[in-house]
C-alpha cells in the first residue's frame, strides 16, 4: 500500500518531518483542519502539522 500525502504547509499539510515513520504499518489517517494522525498497526500514533 502506498501513502500519498497532499496539503499546504502552511496549513499543517507538510509531512516530511515525520516521512519516515509513514513508510509502512499506517493503518488508519485522522485530520482536523490543521493537523494530521496517523495510527500504525503496532498502535502508535505519529502526527504532525499545526497544533496551535
Amino acid at each position: 500500500m502506498a501513502l500519498l500525502l497532499l496539503g499546504v504547509g502552511y496549513f499543517g499539510g507538510n509531512s516530511s518531518a515525520v516521512s519516515e515513520s509513514l513508510t509502512e504499518g499506517v493503518t488508519q489517517i485522522f485530520s482536523t483542519d490543521n493537523a494530521f494522525a496517523a495510527l500504525k498497526e503496532n498502535g502508535s500514533v505519529v502526527t504532525w502539522g499545526d497544533g496551535g
